[in-house]
């Protein structure tokens, strides 16, 4: 019996574990999705998750603060990166890789150097919500007459703002663009019929320092649910929705580099479509 007593008591102890053991494991999974979830919300808003923009010729936001040998007028070398430029007194920080800064006048860098810090900051400017402001909104007409039936349409436009708070001109700029909507029946039960997509470029050209400039793109118009109007009697009218919109500015650099700036509204749309280049639309389905 006393045997029989001890094998209960154990096997008791084990199942006891096992559960211990389980709730640690859930725990921590639930620990991990925190984490992951502040991760993505810490991702500010126009910015890719995986880039957070992006120049071409793998210039990225983050390469583009590499390591690298800066060359005095002495010819000596220093390795570090740019941390900072005040284009005022044209006083360079520069960051050792021991982690010491060095703070220096642009003017006895070499004029390679020069160039590549002029451009840095150039660079930093583009890429800053606060110096380089994108924004967009919808504008909206709903319904038109046709062969004098009521089409319940609605057309979308949206109006792209770009403010250069900087003291830099951003020349050249080309915008590209891609507006999503989603095709659907309403009904007892909603359902998809369709995902699209539309692009386009807008040539933008030069925004001097200080300057405001609004562009628009080319409306998208799709049918929308109307309040008991039918295209024809007795069929389902398939009703439309924008998804957003997604845009890539892009402002040319030397040796026919160019940086690109990557905007979504919403955000989301980044991470949940695919883009499309301007030049292969269709205004159809996705690529």
């Amino acid at each position: 019996m006393k045997v029989l007593n001890a094998i209960s008591r154990l096997n008791a102890e084990a199942v006891r574990a096992d559960e211990q053991a389980g709730a640690a494991n859930v725990k921590m999974l639930f620990a991990l999705m925190i984490a992951h979830a502040l991760l993505m919300a810490a991702v500010p808003a126009g910015f890719s998750a995986a880039q957070g923009g992006t120049c071409e010729n793998r210039i990225t936001q983050s390469t583009r603060s590499a390591f690298r040998d800066f060359i005095g007028e002495n010819g000596k070398t220093c390795r570090g990166r740019v941390r900072a430029y005040n284009p005022n007194n044209e006083t360079v920080t520069i960051t050792k890789e021991n982690g010491d800064t060095l703070q220096v006048n642009l003017s006895i860098l070499s004029k390679t150097d020069q160039t590549y810090v002029r451009e840095w900051d150039l660079i930093n400017v583009f890429f800053s919500q606060n110096r380089f402001h994108v924004s967009a909104r919808t504008k909206q007409s709903r319904g038109r007459m046709q062969l004098l039936v009521w089409r319940p349409e609605e057309e979308i436009v949206y109006s792209i703002l770009l403010k250069n708070r900087s003291n830099y001109a951003l020349t050249d700029l080309t915008l590209d663009y891609c507006i999503y909507d989603d095709l659907y029946r309403s009904g007892s039960r909603e359902s998809m019929e369709s995902q699209g997509v539309k692009c386009g470029t807008l040539k933008i050209g030069t925004l001097a320092a200080g300057e405001n400039m609004r562009a628009e793109t080319q409306p998208v118009i799709f049918p929308r649910k109307g309040d008991g109007f039918e295209y024809y009697q007795g069929n389902q009218v398939p009703a439309g929705r924008t998804g957003g919109i997604w845009v890539r500015i892009y402002l040319p650099l030397a040796g026919n580099r160019r940086a690109m700036r990557e905007f979504a509204l919403p955000n989301s749309i980044m991470k949940t479509r695919r883009w499309t280049m301007p030049s292969s639309q269709n205004n159809g389905q996705e690529n």
